[in-house]
């Protein structure tokens, strides 16, 4: 595919990159080495991931991740093509999809929901509102081209008459958005979105916030808006999946009691809910308590997304430009104690933490981060602590990962159920006295996004 590349010379500049090596990238020079090439290794592992690189063999030293998404980007543009972000795809789940698209304003809005295979049905939101619930009460995925459009579809429920001959489609539809609000949902596609953390094109990025700027590179254009953004969710869907975010199973094929269900169990809870009680004060402030749960969950699903992305290959590298996967080499080891040097200064873990260490062979270790320093060779040196021996599982010179620990969807789901038995206590809510204590948390972007929108 062709494209405007004006916008590769402002994302350079600054770079260090001179305007005839650009213009070799542009037209598909592929990066040999920083050093001789003259430019950021972190521009150069991004070219080489796109190119299907083996993420062992990438060279990572100090950068950032905008410079690795501008070597995905410098490549797509070179080839014509998309080039994937991730080596799998992480949309869950295989509900009907249901497309629906939003035109126009206050009363003169028009509403057009497209099912694969049944006729469109196009106009203002009330006489299509109906079709948004189906004789098959099951769950259906919601396609939508964006978040601006998932709001106005939102906005345009509420407007909805409460009581009236619609409100249970209206209720469908306020709880799309608030599953929207759950990264990696199996209730809604997003668009421009999903497309946008699975692959990176050789357009200008901000038009990658637009869903026909996917459709072109996709090869999903149609003549109908809503057939697109059917056809752009199917190919979402294609390739294996991330396999930390199926269902988990013992080796009889039964699921694990008290296990991970996958990450669509969660969605499917929550339908299980919405049925039970579809009108239940969807329009009306949250209580509390609901406020509370509905706050932890989007959090939970924001953590759990996070750490999973980090288990995807070409996810991982991207991620040791930013230090929430260093790579690192076994230096010696002294009964439990293991000394780590990194190939990297970049570091998120904080001594005391607990970490695991992947390794390319084997399985992986849980251990302890006891100190994290620079050496005077100007090496980051990691002293981790492990459950066992560690000379019965490493050997010197192995090279590992340090990564944060697997997310359990479980405990998430065990500590969203504890909270809420909480709040039936009615002493528990009420100001003792007690001081309150000084606990600092990560709060995901999305969930602080999210919020900022209600």
């Amino acid at each position: 595919m062709t494209t405007n590349t004006d916008w590769i010379d402002v994302a350079l500049a600054g770079t260090g990159v001179s305007g005839e090596r650009a213009g070799e990238l542009a037209r598909g020079a592929v990066p040999s080495g920083a050093a001789e090439a003259g430019l950021a290794p972190a521009l150069v592992a991004g070219w080489q991931m796109a190119a299907g690189a083996d993420p062992q063999a990438v060279v990572v030293a100090d950068g950032s991740v905008e410079l690795f998404d501008l070597g995905m980007r410098l490549r797509a543009a070179a080839t014509g093509q998309c080039q994937p972000r991730l080596a799998h795809r992480v949309a869950v789940g295989d509900w009907p999809t249901v497309a629906v698209r939003v035109e126009g304003k206050g009363s003169a809005a028009v509403v057009t929901v497209e099912r694969p295979g049944q006729a469109v049905l196009h106009g203002p939101l009330g006489s299509v509102l109906t079709s948004l619930v189906p004789d098959d009460t099951g769950p259906e995925c919601l396609v939508v081209a964006s978040r601006s459009q998932l709001r106005r579809l939102v906005g345009l429920a509420i407007e909805e008459a409460e009581g009236g001959p619609h409100d249970t489609a209206a209720a469908r539809l306020g709880w799309w958005g608030q599953r929207a609000e759950h990264p990696g949902s199996a209730a809604v596609v997003v668009v421009a979105d999903d497309c946008r953390q699975r692959w990176v094109t050789g357009a200008d990025p901000e038009a990658e916030s637009n869903a026909d700027t996917w459709a072109a590179w996709l090869g999903t254009a149609a003549s109908r808006p809503t057939a697109s953004l059917l056809a752009t969710a199917g190919i979402l869907r294609t390739g294996a999946m991330l396999a930390t975010l199926g269902r988990r199973s013992r080796p009889d094929g039964e699921a694990e009691r008290g296990g991970d269900e996958g990450r669509e169990g969660d969605d499917a809870r929550s339908w299980d809910a919405f049925v039970r009680s579809p009108n239940a004060r969807w329009r009306a402030w949250d209580s509390p308590k609901a406020a509370a749960i509905g706050l932890r969950s989007r959090s939970d699903a924001a953590d759990f997304f996070a750490r999973v992305l980090l288990d995807d290959p070409t996810w991982a590298v991207r991620a040791r430009f930013e230090g929430r996967v260093v790579a690192a080499t076994v230096d010696s080891m002294s009964g439990v104690t293991v000394r780590l040097v990194a190939h990297q200064s970049a570091c998120r873990h904080r001594p005391g933490s607990k970490i695991v260490l992947r390794r390319s062979a084997g399985a992986a270790l849980t251990a302890d981060l006891g100190t994290a320093a620079v050496g005077s060779d100007g090496r980051l040196v990691l002293d981790v602590e492990t459950a066992r021996n560690a000379r019965s599982h490493l050997s010197v010179g192995e090279r590992v990962e340090v990564v944060s620990p697997p997310v359990s969807l479980g405990s998430l789901v065990k500590g969203r159920t504890n909270l809420a038995s909480r709040y039936a206590i009615p002493a528990w809510t009420r100001d003792r006295g007690a001081t309150a204590p000084d606990i600092r948390r990560e709060v995901p972007l999305d969930v602080l996004v999210a919020a900022a929108d209600d």
